[in-house]
């Protein structure tokens, strides 16, 4: 039901004030987590690409080389 009353209709909109002063504040919260969720994400993926590299390298050395067996083979 709506009202004409001028009070009740001052009240509603002071509701409705707060409600999107809490809603502003949420959206700043939410967007200060996404952007530090974004840099986490962006430095783990540097971080990954380092150890690809480095299991890479260990593979390469530590492949067998084409030397013959030890003679007791």
């Amino acid at each position: 039901m709506t009202s004409n009353d001028p009070g009740d209709l001052g009240a509603r909109v002071d509701t409705l004030e707060v409600a999107l002063a809490y809603q502003d504040d949420l959206i700043e919260q939410l967007n200060a987590t996404v952007t530090e969720q974004a840099r986490m994400i962006d430095m783990l993926k540097r971080r990954m690409d380092e150890l690809k590299e480095r299991v890479l390298d260990l593979q390469v050395a530590g492949a067998p080389r084409d030397e013959p067996p030890p003679p007791h083979y």
